[in-house]
């Protein structure tokens, strides 16, 4: 399950919040990221965990969390082409036009430190496990 979640992760779902956003100081150049797309999750509580099933899941419990947003747009190969470019980032294990040529699809082969490094970059950051658990509709 850790490997799906990490995969899942790693398609990314950058998020940040209103009230503050870690800044970084690698270069802001988001000019060449078309279709980026956030959604504003509402304040509020939810029902986070389970009673039953994995013990790293229990208890359920209430959960309040502030408004975010989270971006729902995948990170495609052209983002994060763009990334690399801006920043001489390095991504071991990112292979570009692997394993097909369409900067479209979205990027694979990145760690999890590649991908906060690319949150980072724009001003953002991942999830954290309450919000991933808060968005409507996502496979868990």
């Amino acid at each position: 399950m850790q490997g799906k979640a990490t995969r899942t992760l790693l398609l990314i779902f950058a998020i940040f919040l209103h009230s503050s956003c870690g800044r970084t100081n690698l270069p802001l150049d988001k000019t060449n990221l078309p279709g980026r797309r956030t959604q504003q999750i509402p304040a509020g509580w939810f029902l986070m965990g389970e009673n039953s099933g994995r013990k790293s899941n229990q208890p359920q419990r209430s959960v309040y969390l502030d408004v975010f947003e989270i971006q729902v747009t995948e990170v495609t190969r052209q983002d994060f082409t763009a990334f690399i470019a801006a920043t001489v980032y390095q991504a071991p294990g990112w292979i570009p036009g692997f394993p097909e040529d369409n900067e479209h699809l979205p990027v694979v082969g990145v760690l999890w430190e590649d991908v906060d490094a690319y949150c980072r970059w724009l001003g953002m950051r991942l999830p954290t496990e309450a919000e991933w658990e808060k968005l409507p509709g996502e496979p868990r």
